[in-house]
Formats: C-alpha cells, structure tokens, sequence
C-alpha cells in the first residue's frame, strides 16, 4: 500500500514538473518581449534540465532498486 502511494505520489510530481516546465518554456520563448536574449536561454535551460532530471528520476528509480535488491540477494548467499 506504501509503496503504490508511493508511485503515484512520485508520477504525480514528475508530470506537474513536465506540465509546469513545458509551460515555462513555452511562455518564455513565444509570448515574452521585453526580456533578453541571455537571460531567455537560461530560463529555458534551466526548465529544460529540470525536466530533464525528472524524467532521469522516473527512469533511473526502478534500475537502481533492481540493482540494490541484487546485490542484497549476493551478499546474503556469501
């Protein structure tokens, strides 16, 4: 039950963070005038790494428990 809480709790922030990023991008890149151009790149850099990091969560969470529950596996049969 934890676990599925969890999960849920985990994919929910990873698409507000997509939802809201994807927003910010968008925002700064079409509907900005008075901003400059530096400072443009970093606010979508910046939104672009977080989304980034997100999705790297997402993906990397399930290999790395495969990965500790492995190796706890070897070392008990040591």
């Amino acid at each position: 039950m934890e676990s599925e809480v969890a999960v849920f709790v985990s994919h929910s922030a990873y698409l507000l963070t997509f939802i809201f990023n994807f927003s910010l991008i968008y925002l700064t890149a079409y509907h900005t005038r008075r901003i400059s151009l530096i400072y443009r790149k970093m606010i979508i850099g910046f939104a672009s790494l977080g989304m980034g990091f997100s999705t790297l969560d997402i993906v990397v969470r399930p290999v790395s428990s495969l990965i500790k529950s492995i190796t706890v596996n070897y070392v008990s049969t040591l």
